[in-house]
């Protein structure tokens, strides 16, 4: 039996302009052996999504062959086709499948699928599978608008056909606790999805100077310092693919820890770890591959990441979902709302909004009872949640640096992102929508005061514009260097209610402000993780001026 208990969510960032399924082979009759158009993308590969409309046969099969990511041969089938049902029409009727097998880019597109029995249509899009495991709580609702016409047909029956029209999944909650790295998703899908990214410090220590890759294995000229470091590995000269492979290390917790870095064949690129090291005894990193090519090794204490509200659309991302029972994929999501609760008492909790495309399940859609996740594995995160009392205010006037005087009489805090995304449905045969616009967005604050001095109502009063700064503070990264969260806002009070009376025991206050624009945007949210830097899902492709178009736009 399904457990919601065991329920995973795992996520991955779309490519900018081309969210959403992609089309590897268009609606086409079906043959014995068929070819794609297109093979699959991205690094973490896709799923095949397989649509069989207006067929007529009793039974038959359709098989896959492909590559998975690494290069291995990977076979989905034969899967059996059901008989169509008789319905609406031969879309709505369809049978659909998603492999549960993640196909990679080096898949052959020739004769690439096989059939048995078959007589109909067949299209298939890919669907990018997900990257990173996320502690949330998901909430997806699929919902189909229908119609009934009301007419005359002397009876008192009103519904004779109910129809389907347009389908939409409703992101009713994705809800986490605030954390310094497993959150950053959110500031990519709702702020800005080009950030300033620094490294912490801004200049690299040197580990290593280049040294040729023919050498063998490599030992560090200096060690990590404490309490460990991020290696960023700069190659030149490579002429063919390869890795870089870190064996026998030791993380900040002193765990003996490793990994494998892939290395395309690119004559110079940069390169990081996903872990932290504290030590890398000699001889610990070696090669395969990378002919002719030289590597330099240097170390950080983590990054910055600095996202401002800006000019061009955020990401949409790719959801699968395990909740105990059934597997599935949401394509083509995007946030709307999004909020950040901050507390003395509690964890930092987000609570966000919004919609997908779609919400297919992955596999077998048979009466079966399921009970395993068919979602990419994906390891745990470690990350820490960042609590309440690790939070400090800052209120200053525009005239000085934002974050220069702390304000110590907050008790609660809320920050919300609002940016109404509105989906839109072009003719395309096909029930689900295909591009999304926003309207204008709006950053708001509310929050609740010990009031012991009329200083900040006054400001109200005088409808005065101030820098409003929150950072909490999660692990110390060494160097000087905290994972944080920061948010400095320009922004007016709108609402200031002061609450006393014989029962209360001090005078509090309710505030609620709305940002304004300021020369580098209504907000700015700052994040210092202990994470590399984050590359896109896939390569970055220009945002569509005014709107954000999928694959069935015609």
């Amino acid at each position: 039996m399904g457990s919601g208990v065991k329920g995973l969510v795992a996520l991955g960032l779309e490519v900018l302009g081309s969210p959403g399924p992609q089309v590897l082979l268009a609606k086409t009759a079906i043959a014995s052996t068929m070819s794609l158009t297109t093979a699959p993308s991205g690094t973490t590969g896709m799923r095949m999504h397989v649509t069989i409309s207006e067929y007529v046969s009793t039974s038959g099969t359709f098989t896959i062959t492909g590559k998975d990511t690494s290069g291995a041969t990977l076979v989905c089938g034969p899967i059996t086709v059901p008989p169509m049902l008789v319905g609406q029409n031969g879309m709505v009727t369809a049978y659909e499948y998603v492999t549960q097998e993640i196909f990679g880019s080096a898949t052959v597109t020739t004769s690439a699928v096989t059939t048995t029995g078959l007589v109909g249509n067949l299209r298939i899009t890919g669907i990018m599978a997900a990257k990173y495991m996320m502690p949330c709580d998901i909430d997806p609702d699929a919902e189909f608008n229908t119609i009934s016409p009301n007419e005359n047909r002397g009876t008192y029956d009103q519904d004779f056909n109910i129809e389907q029209t347009t389908r939409t999944v409703v992101l009713n909650k994705m809800d986490q606790a605030l954390y310094p790295e497993s959150s950053m998703w959110l500031w990519y899908a709702m702020v800005n999805a080009t950030p300033v990214v620094t490294t912490l410090p801004s200049t690299p220590t040197v580990l290593k100077a280049s040294t040729a890759v023919s050498g063998g294995a490599l030992t560090l000229t200096t060690q990590p310092t404490a309490y460990g470091m991020l290696l960023i590995f700069t190659t030149t000269g490579v002429t063919a693919a390869g890795t870089i492979v870190i064996a026998g290390a030791s993380d900040q917790y002193g765990i003996t820890v490793g990994e494998t870095i892939s290395v395309p064949n690119v004559a110079a690129g940069t390169y990081y770890s996903t872990r932290v090291y504290s030590n890398v005894p000699s001889g610990a990193i070696t090669f395969t591959g990378l002919t002719g090519g030289s590597v330099a090794v240097a170390g950080v204490f983590g990054i910055q990441y600095v996202f401002t509200p800006g000019s061009t659309e955020p990401y949409t991302f790719v959801a699968e979902y395990f909740d105990g029972t059934l597997s599935s994929t949401l394509p083509f999501c995007a946030l709307g709302d999004a909020t950040l609760d901050l507390g003395l008492d509690k964890e930092g909790a987000i609570s966000t909004k919004g919609i997908a495309q779609n919400l297919l399940p992955i596999g077998d859609r048979s009466s079966t009872p399921v009970s395993t996740s068919r979602i990419t594995p994906l390891g745990q995160s470690s990350d820490a949640p960042m609590v309440g009392t690790s939070m400090q205010i800052f209120m200053d006037p525009i005239s000085n640096t934002p974050l220069t005087t702390l304000y110590n009489d907050l008790f609660t805090m809320k920050l919300e992102w609002k940016w109404d995304v509105i989906p839109k449905w072009t003719a395309t045969l096909y029930q689900a929508y295909n591009r999304v616009y926003r309207k204008k967005r709006q950053t708001m604050m509310s929050a609740t005061v010990d009031f012991n001095n009329p200083a900040q109502w006054e400001l109200f009063r005088k409808n005065q514009r101030q820098y409003f700064g929150t950072q909490v503070v999660g692990s110390y990264l060494g160097g000087g260097y905290s994972k944080s969260v920061t948010v400095v806002a320009a922004a007016k009070i709108l609402k200031y209610t002061r609450t006393s009376g014989p029962d209360k025991e001090n005078v509090e206050a309710a505030v609620e402000a709305t940002c304004e624009y300021d020369i580098s945007g209504s907000s700015t949210l700052t994040m210092t993780t202990g994470l590399p830097i984050r590359r896109p899902q896939w390569r970055q492709a220009p945002a569509i001026c005014g709107g954000r178009k999928g694959p069935y736009a015609g």
